[in-house]
């Protein structure tokens, strides 16, 4: 029997069509891509800080993360119908990958300034459950803001209001204004 499943096999390419999974189980792969980013990330990061020091690894982390930031609102652009505007961007959130993994609020607070807060970092409660404390994400936060924000459109601005190592409550973690000029 496992003779003839050996031959059944050889000489076969496999690949799996995306376009037959069900809902369920592309919404399953799209999560599970996303956990898997933010590992890579944690894990260069950690490589990296190791080799050539924190301060190093954050300079780098900002780089990387404004243009990846900036890349994945282009991308989210060409495949949806996201506009140049305030609206637009509350939807690109609501895409962005690295939200899919955290818990976090979108809101107008009028029509000139668009609120992000993230509610529950699950990345930074995974750095306290492992003894490492909060990581102070602000400079890096505000590069990726940055940068997926002027992805959605150039004349953007992007204000913190607070972000690690800022103080916080336990249900706001970091967050973020954003204008258009």
């Amino acid at each position: 029997m496992a003779g003839d499943i050996k031959e059944k096999m050889k000489n076969k390419t496999w690949k799996v069509d995306l376009t037959a999974l069900s809902k369920k189980e592309l919404a399953g792969m799209i999560e599970s891509f996303c956990h898997s980013t933010y590992a890579v990330d944690g894990l260069w990061f950690q490589a990296v800080e190791k080799l050539l020091g924190t301060e190093t690894a954050i300079k780098l982390d900002k780089e990387v993360w404004s243009k990846a930031g900036f890349g994945e609102a282009h991308r989210l652009k060409k495949l949806t119908e996201i506009k140049n505007d305030l609206y637009g961007l509350a939807k690109a959130f609501n895409l962005h990958s690295m939200f899919q993994v955290t818990e976090y609020d979108v809101s107008m607070h009028s029509y000139e300034i668009l609120v992000f807060t993230v509610t529950n970092c699950k990345m930074q409660k995974a750095r306290i459950k492992k003894g490492l404390g909060e990581f102070a994400c602000k400079d890096v936060g505000i590069a990726c803001m940055e940068g997926f924000s002027k992805g959605i459109n150039p004349d953007s601005k992007v204000k913190c209001v607070t972000c690690p190592p800022d103080r916080h409550p336990d249900n706001l973690w970091c967050q973020w204004e954003f204008t258009i000029d």
